[in-house]
Formats: C-alpha cells, structure tokens, sequence
C-alpha cells in the first residue's frame, strides 16, 4: 500500500512537472508519451485538482485538455474594507447550517486561505469583533454522508453528464433507481437539492442529496433544451418545490400582523392591513409540504382563505397533532 501511494505521488509530481513546461496537456498523448494508462493520468489529474493545484479541464469539440488557470503564480493582492472582513467572519456562522458537508468543508478552507493573505492587524480585529457576532440559516443537516455525492453531482453538471443514481423520495422505504440530467444544486436550510431533468418522469424535478444513496456518471452528455432560472423555481422561504404556482390567501391575526409584514417571505407577497389590525396576505407559489409546515406552525393565528385544498391539508395536520397529543 506504501509503495502504492508513493508511485502515485511520484506521478502527480511528474504531471506538475509538465505544466511547469507547457500550460496544458491532452490525457491521450501525456499518457502515450510517459507509458501510463489514460485511466490512470485522469484520475492522478483529478487528484490534484480536488487538493488544490490550480488546474482544471477544457473540452474542445469531442477532445478534453487540461489547463494551468492563468495567473496562478501571482499570488493575489487583497484589500478588504473593515465592514468586508466583518462580513467574511459572519459568513462562518451562515455556513454553520452545512456543517459536514461539500459547501462547508470547502468554503471555510477558501476563507481561511484570504484570512491568510490580510494584513495581520485587520485579522486580529475581525477575530475580536467575531466573537459578538452569530448567525443561522436554519436546520443544521448532517452532510458528511453526502459529501462524496455532491462532488460527483458538481463534476457531472460541469460536463453536462447524465447520471444514474439510488433515489428514495418521501413515499418510499427503499431507493430507486433514477436517471437525471443534473442542471443545477441549491441549498436550503442546511439541505443540498439537486434539480434535473428527470428521465423517468420526462420532466423537471427536485432530489434532496440527503436521499441519495448512490451516484454515477454514465458517460452520455445531454444539451440543456431550456433556460433554467434558478430566480423563478425556488421559492424563497418556502424552498425549492416544483409545481404550478396558485394564488394563497391568508389572514393573520392582529397580534403577529407586524411581524409577518416585515418579512419578504416571496417576491409575490402582497400585504394589506386590514382596520382591526389584521392582515391579509396573497402570494403566488406552488403548494408544497414546506408551505403546510409553516402554516401550521402559525397555529390559530392563521387563517387559509383560499384555496380550500389548501386549507384542508393545513386543517388535517391540526388534526393529527391534536390526536396524538391525546
């Protein structure tokens, strides 16, 4: 196993070697001329770019390159104002919610490596200042499990590969298998959502990462038929849902009026104080378990004025809850 790592390394030293010399290389003719497998150059390739080295690959036509990114010798200037550095320490406590995940693990490893170009003073007062600092988005999700996924599905949406993965939704108890374009991952509450092109459902949908087991490239490239705006599919406080939008009626009591006002749950949100101190709301979005989650949770101090489907859903969790209280 030592003697394993140990040619690896002296091959990935080789590789860096090489782009010292020439900027890029192409896998087949690096592969012919040093007497590796192609295989073997892609993947020690792929190595170094996960661990740092600044390369990355180029697809010409149907023939992949590997290029140096332009400029890496220079390390960067940075000059940050003191309200950035502030903002950049805060950014910790907003990636708190990720913990353990791909987005965790890598954007604190970006942070400490501007942390370490600053001056030292600047540094030292962000340090001091963080410590009256604190932030949240919300459910704190285990993502250590799909770290490893969340590479593949990143890799695969680069190259627009289609993937086959394990799958169990909501409704089932053991997984399934699934095929799916991958355009785009978005991360809500802790929680990474891929969204893609659903071959076995012939349309757009949303797959929480957490519920992947297994994920694979299969080797096909797909071309995106459609502008996917990620504006116009996620729903603000409400999560990403697929689904056709409908227009929500709801009435809040007086005693949370204000409180709901001053928050821009969706950019469709309208508000209209009523003259007992009541306030009616109606936004557009499609109906979705986060939606009856937080109606819920707003418990008499709500009421669903349309649609009734609506209403009824929210009425049976009442329902329940009350039941198994009992």
């Amino acid at each position: 196993m030592n003697r394993e790592r140990g040619d690896s390394l002296a091959r990935q030293l080789r590789l860096i070697q090489i782009f010292d010399e020439r900027r890029e290389v192409a896998v087949p003719e690096i592969a012919r001329e040093l007497g590796w497998t192609p295989r073997t150059v892609y993947r020690d390739l792929s190595v170094l770019e996960r661990v740092g080295v600044p390369i990355y690959p180029e697809r010409r036509g149907s023939r992949s390159r590997w290029r140096v990114v332009e400029g890496f010798r220079r390390r960067l200037s940075i000059t940050l104002s003191w309200p950035e550095m502030v903002a950049l320490t805060a950014g910790r406590g907003l990636l708190a919610g990720a913990s353990g995940s791909f987005f965790h693990e890598s954007a604190i490893a970006a942070l400490d490596k501007i942390r370490s170009a600053l001056p030292e003073e600047l540094v030292r007062r962000a340090d001091a200042m963080g410590k009256s600092l604190s932030a949240s988005t919300g459910i704190a999700w285990d993502g250590a499990r799909a770290r490893r996924l969340t590479v593949t599905l990143i890799e695969a949406i680069e190259r627009c590969e289609t993937v086959r993965m394990q799958y169990r939704s909501r409704a089932d108890a053991k997984p399934h298998e699934r095929t799916v374009d991958p355009y785009h991952l978005h991360l809500d509450s802790g929680g990474t959502y891929l969204v893609g092109f659903s071959h076995d459902r012939k349309e757009r949908r949303t797959f929480l990462v957490d519920r992947i087991s297994e994920v694979a490239g299969t080797g096909n490239r797909f071309e995106r038929t459609e502008v996917f705006r990620p504006g116009d599919f996620f729903q603000g406080y409400f999560g990403p849902w697929a689904g056709k939008a409908v227009e929500i009626r709801l009435t809040f009591a007086r005693e949370v009026a204000a409180f709901v006002a001053d928050r821009r749950l969706h950019p469709t949100q309208v508000n209209q104080f009523r003259s007992d101190g009541a306030l009616d709301v109606t936004l557009r979005v499609p109906l979705s378990p986060s939606l009856v989650r937080w109606l819920v949770g707003w418990a008499d101090q709500v009421a669903v004025i349309s649609p009734k489907s609506l209403a009824q859903q929210v009425a049976r969790s009442h329902a329940r809850a009350a039941k198994k209280e009992m």
